[in-house]
């Protein structure tokens, strides 16, 4: 008999920023290459149904958003978009129908209704200076996109930029003129702090990050605005260290070890195999913060034993190294093919 394991396909199931406001609209709209497209002759799909990760669905059960579009008196998109509850999510306008390429002033808003930020867009990018706001309406930072990627705040949310403005929800100034320490709450899994020192704009020398469980403790280290390394440390001593903003979970001694793990402990059951029973079964599941193989799934069935057998190999797979995204470690979904042939 013989396994076959393809290359497994991977997919993050958290937001890839860190830092500043988590608002799921800037990554949703991707920059594109385009030329602005005369609307005049196009025929409208005024209302579609968008999912979190910014893609069409058919049906409003499966969507995040609901996106209305209509020509503008300047030959280009106006475009709406409104969480489920009926409250407006973004404002703006695009170059395109079929893709979505917002150019100039947008807005976007919590699910409450109130002002998230303010946002310049050229050609589907981020540019010039925006403006983001607590749920209470207080600036929380202004932040710088320009044209050069080079040396800036090289992982945010929709490109990089300059960090000119930060304030806290009371307020308080951090960080001025580009210049101060930044200490920052968010929430991912748990309430997560983040500090370091900001110089023009960038981060510079040693970022701490923590959570409240305390099952994770971060230090990245910045030179101009660029990750230089990072070592993060699990609840129970583990240690993994990384020098790019995402790293994906890796099974312990890498790929190699993942196929002879396979191999060694997947076991064909008696009766398919008398019965001349192949398949290949396709699963996933996901590798969690703490790097434990949990909650998988057959997402395409060979048969009932073969599927049970894939399913029972993952939940007994030893502890991962944990992605982490922005030195945080982060839930991955991870998808695996296994072939079961006899020969």
């Amino acid at each position: 008999m013989q396994f076959i394991y393809p290359k497994p396909a991977i997919k993050s199931s958290a937001s890839k920023s860190t830092f500043g406001v988590l608002f799921c609209v800037i990554c949703v709209f991707s920059s594109f290459a385009v030329n602005a497209q005369n609307v005049d002759n196009v025929i409208f799909k005024d209302t579609l149904f968008i999912s979190i990760t910014g893609k069409e669905v058919q049906t409003r059960d499966s969507a995040f958003y609901v996106r209305v579009l209509s020509p503008s008196d300047s030959g280009r998109v106006n475009v709406k978009q409104y969480y489920l509850n009926g409250k407006l999510n973004l404002a703006g306008t695009s170059l395109t129908v079929d893709k979505l390429t917002l150019n100039g002033p947008a807005l976007t808003f919590f699910s409450d209704g109130k002002k998230q930020a303010e946002l310049n867009y050229k050609n589907g990018a981020l540019k010039g200076l925006c403006y983001f706001y607590y749920r209470n309406g207080a600036l929380q930072e202004i932040r710088d996109y320009g044209d050069t990627a080079a040396g800036k705040w090289a992982n945010g949310p929709g490109g990089s930029y300059l960090l000119s403005i930060y304030r806290d929800s009371t307020g308080k100034v951090m960080v001025e003129h580009g210049n101060g320490y930044l200490k920052e709450l968010i929430f991912s899994y748990s309430q997560v702090i983040l500090e370091g020192n900001v110089i023009n704009g960038k981060q510079e020398g040693e970022w701490k990050i923590s959570d409240s469980e305390g099952q994770f403790k971060t230090v990245e280290k910045f030179k101009d605005g660029l990750l230089t390394e990072g070592i993060c440390r699990l609840k129970g001593g583990r240690t993994y260290n990384f020098n790019d903003y995402e790293m994906a979970p890796e099974f312990p001694g890498g790929q190699v070890a993942l196929r002879k793990y396979i191999n060694t402990h997947l076991v064909y059951p008696d009766a398919l195999k008398r019965a001349g029973i192949e398949g290949t079964v396709l699963a996933n599941f996901v590798v969690g913060r703490t790097g434990q193989a949990e909650d998988a799934k057959i997402v395409r069935s060979a048969q009932k034993g073969l599927d049970d057998e894939v399913i029972r190999l993952i939940k007994e797979m030893p502890s991962w190294q944990p992605g982490i995204q922005n030195g945080i470690p982060v839930r991955i979904f991870y998808s695996i093919p296994i072939a079961f042939r006899l020969h």
